[in-house]
Formats: C-alpha cells, sequence, structure tokens
C-alpha cells in the first residue's frame, strides 16, 4: 500500500464519520420536533375537551350549540358525567321536536 492509498483511505473512513455524525444529529432533532408536536397535539386534544364540556354543561347557551359541543364530544371518545348530560339534552330536544310536531 502506498502512502496515497492510506492517505486516501483515511479521508474516505473520516468523510464516512463525518456523514454518518450528522444523520445521527438530525435523527435527533427530528425525533424531539416528533416528540413536541405529538406532546402540542396531546395538549390541544386535552383543551378541546375542556371546552366542549364547558359548552355543554353551560346553560346559559343554546340547546342547539350545546348538542353540537356533545356531538363532537362524543367523537373524540368523552364519556361520564358529561356524556350523560349530553344524552339529557338530546331527549329534551325530541320531546320538544315531538311537541312542536303535535301542535302543528
Amino acid at each position: 500500500m502506498t502512502v496515497n492509498s492510506i492517505l486516501y483511505l483515511a479521508s474516505l473512513l473520516t468523510a464516512l464519520t463525518i456523514i454518518v455524525t450528522t444523520f445521527i444529529k438530525i435523527f435527533k432533532v427530528m425525533r424531539a420536533v416528533a416528540d413536541k408536536i405529538h406532546e402540542f397535539q396531546e395538549i390541544m386534544e386535552e383543551n378541546t375537551m375542556y371546552t366542549l364540556k364547558l359548552v355543554i354543561l353551560n346553560e346559559d347557551l343554546s340547546l342547539e350549540e350545546r348538542i353540537h359541543a356533545g356531538d363532537r364530544y362524543i367523537e373524540l371518545h368523552g364519556n361520564g358525567y358529561v356524556h350523560s348530560i349530553y344524552d339529557q339534552l338530546k331527549k329534551e330536544v325530541e320531546q320538544q321536536h315531538e311537541h312542536d310536531t303535535r301542535i302543528n
């Protein structure tokens, strides 16, 4: 092996090391960004659920608004006490609709 061959091989190994190190650093940054995006999505979903709960439970709002929020709440797999309130609201609307059709 000549000196030029050894220098060429050393340069090649150095370049490969730099490339691999760069890819590892980029991967770590992309992973950190993906983790932050996931965390942000979880926070947004939590805030959405809280907002929908507030709308459903707010008696000052119209039934239509509250039921619309309840529909979305159920789509997002909401459950528990708020789900039972939503069911009551749907019954109220059905009763009003039946009452209105009887009158007409």
